[in-house]
């Protein structure tokens, strides 16, 4: 890809989008999710790292488990702290549209 910036700036910069509050959630991470399909394998091997990282944050072990097993609804996303909330609803984003290519990189 033409473009200045590396791998990982990109894909940190659409998923840190994936992740604020905004009007449409479900619009913004499904739209994250396509891009991220589209994209070479060094940016999708960027988006694993991630995903793998997201097990590390302080929520996954201070808050409360229930939520992560809670419908993701528009009032969630927008009134809780939703970030791992938000990190499952991209992973299903990605998976929906990724083809063989993108699920082969799967660690």
């Amino acid at each position: 890809m033409a473009s200045p910036h590396s791998a990982e700036k990109i894909t940190e910069s659409l998923t840190t989008l994936a992740m604020r509050p905004v009007s449409r959630p479900y619009d913004t991470i499904n739209a994250v999710g396509l891009l991220l399909t589209g994209l070479p394998n060094s940016f999708q091997s960027v988006f694993f790292d991630q995903i793998e990282s997201a097990f590390d944050w302080p929520q996954m072990f201070t808050g409360d488990a229930s939520m992560l097993f809670e419908s993701f609804s528009q009032e969630v996303f927008l009134h809780s702290e939703s970030r791992l909330v938000s990190m499952l609803a991209l992973i299903h984003a990605f998976c929906q549209h990724a083809g063989n290519n993108s699920l082969s990189g799967t660690p």
